[in-house]
């Protein structure tokens, strides 16, 4: 069973890693806007410190889910 939404338990160190860049980044943010420290949080992903900050710094592309389409004038 996971543990409630919205608890440092609810994000799945084993399942973060097979996830796309981006949800990867939003896991390690929610787990900061939850109160814990960058300490805690990286021992609780299972990550170095360094490659923590790496992930929390550098924000990735955004990601599409597949069969979304670009049309005339979408971006205006």
């Amino acid at each position: 069973m996971s543990a409630p939404f919205g608890t440092p338990g609810s994000i799945d160190p084993q399942r973060l890693p097979s996830l796309p860049a981006a949800m990867r980044r939003e896991g390690a943010l929610m787990l900061l806007d939850m109160g814990l420290s960058r300490t805690m949080a990286s021992e609780r992903l299972g990550m170095t410190g360094s490659a923590f900050d790496q992930l929390v710094r550098d924000a990735p592309a955004p990601f599409r889910r597949g069969g979304e389409q670009t049309f005339v004038g979408d971006n205006e």
